[in-house]
Order: C-alpha cells, then structure tokens, then sequence
C-alpha cells in the first residue's frame, strides 16, 4: 500500500457511552520536519474493498450517494491523529473534535472559553493535516473533561435505572452536552427523576419507544434452531459426526461470501460436507469445507 505525507499551503458523534472503557486514542499521525513546518505521514491507502463497504454504510445511514460517502470518509482518514495533537495542545481546556454530517462531513473543533487564546495554535494544527477548508472552529460552553464529569454524576444518580435497562448515560461533543436515552414510558417516580435532570442546561434527553434499553437474547437449540445461522449450535457431517459452530465470517472482498469457523479435527475427521438442524428436525446443507488446519499425528 502506498503512504504519502500532507504538507499543505493552503452520529457520527464523539460519545462516550456508560459501558466504554476511558483509554486514551493512540496517536496515528507520524512526524517529521520539514523547513519551517510540519508535514504528517497521511494514513496508508485503505484496502478498497473495505473502503467502499464502509461507504456503503456510511451512505446509508446518512443517506448520500457512494461518491459523497468516500469523500467524507477520505476526510476522516486525513484527520487521524488530529485528535489527540489538540488534546495535547489543549489539556483540560479540549472540548472534542466531530465530524458533522449535517455540514458535508465536515471536522469541527469544539472550542470552550479557556481554549480560546489558543485558537491561532489549533488552527496552525489543522493546517499542518491540509484540513484548514474542511475544518470549523466551533465555540462551545464545556470541555471534554467537564462533559465527562457531568456523564458520571448522572450516571450515579441513574444507577438503579440503568441497571434495569431504564436509562444509558452519554456525552456528546457536538451537541456539548450529556444525554440521556430512556424508554418512552416509565414509571412515574422514575419519570419524575429523568425530568429533574434534564432541567440542567447540560442534559439533553432521547427517548426511545421499547420498553427497556436492555438486548433480548436471540438464543436456540443447540442441536437445533432455525436460520440465522449462528455460533455454539451443532453442526453434523455428511459421513456421520457432530461438532459444534464456532463465529460466523464474512469474506473480506466477496461479502456475499459467509464462513463459519469449526476445529480442525471436525474437517479432519468429518469431511467436506456439513449440515445443520432446524426446529422440524430437517437438515439442511450448510456449505463444504474449505481450509482446515489440524495438529494430530495424521494431520498436518
């Protein structure tokens, strides 16, 4: 893959959820100097296929064609490192950077009031990415910090809640401020402490129409079960013998291609054929054997 350095002379959303661990972002950008400026190594040329499968989505869910969907991602790809060059310019004053697909995909950076005298330095930053005609520079009331310190003081006061699948804690950049999702209806003492907390300027509250947060087990038979197919049921071979499913694969270049993992004595032993149950107790062919590895004394 080719690698290239940028030395210019010219939802979706930042959120930190109740369930994500606070480690810091790895820097991806490299540097080097160069005169009187800075020039970072831009990211390796993404592979492709996976590219366009990220467009794809990214269209999607934002609803733009494939072409606009590449040119946004083209800049999320340029920005990498961006992120935590301005966290460490900014310390506790960095308010987070987004990038607004209400605004074309645009990089914003979220400027609080003590951030503001360096706001010529964050721009000499964005410059050295080439993002100074993709970038805005947004004023906002609170840092990063602050936000995450207000996502932690709802969170204890909703801790009860959440633990029922009642509420969700998050922070959000772009909006600068902490949200809450909870169900549409709740019980009224609950209810009552959702509308408490969003009397804070700082809160904003999502609802959602479902009666709990909480995911609903998708289980079924082992020896049996109806489509999808999924991991940790049995799966029977043609020449006799059951062995269990491991994680279901997607090909990485034909996604229409699906794989599914097994141990390699199942291939060893079983053969090429395999099949799987459904909840009638009819098989049905799951597809042949592709690879298998084996580390018994006939295999290899």
């Amino acid at each position: 893959m080719r690698q290239h350095y940028v030395c210019s002379n010219h939802q979706e959303l930042r959120v930190r959820s109740d369930f994500r661990p606070r480690v810091r972002r790895a820097a991806l950008a490299i540097l080097f100097s160069a005169s009187a400026f800075i020039c970072h190594q831009a990211v390796a040329d993404e592979n492709a296929d996976l590219q366009l499968f990220a467009a794809d989505h990214y269209a999607q869910v934002h609803r733009v064609d494939s072409a606009e969907a590449l040119r946004r991602l083209a800049i999320q790809d340029q920005a990498a490192g961006l992120d935590d060059e301005l966290s460490n310019l900014l310390g506790s004053q960095y308010a987070g950077i987004w990038f607004d697909a209400d605004d074309g995909g645009r990089v914003k950076v979220g400027i609080a009031p003590g951030a503001a005298a360096q706001t010529a330095s964050v721009q000499r930053i964005v410059y050295s990415y080439a993002l100074t005609t993709m970038t805005d520079l947004v004023s906002v009331r609170y840092t990063e910090g602050q936000l995450q310190d207000m996502q932690e003081s709802a969170r204890r006061s909703l801790d009860d809640m959440i633990d029922s699948g009642h509420a969700s804690t998050a922070y959000n950049t772009k909006s600068n401020a902490v949200v809450i999702t909870a169900p549409v209806r709740l019980p009224s003492s609950e209810e009552a402490r959702i509308q408490s907390l969003a009397r804070n300027a700082w809160v904003r509250v999502r609802r959602v129409n479902a009666p709990a947060l909480m995911g609903q087990y998708d289980t079924c038979n082992i020896t049996f079960c109806n489509p999808p197919m999924r991991g940790g049921r049995g799966i029977a071979a043609a020449k006799g013998g059951n062995c269990t499913a491991g994680f279901v694969a997607q090909s990485r270049t034909v996604f229409n291609d699906w794989w599914m993992l097994t141990a390699g004595h199942c291939v060893f032993f079983g053969g090429t054929s395999w099949n799987a149950q459904n909840e009638s107790g009819v098989f049905s062919l799951l597809g042949s054997s592709a690879f298998f590895s084996f580390a018994g004394g006939a295999g290899t």
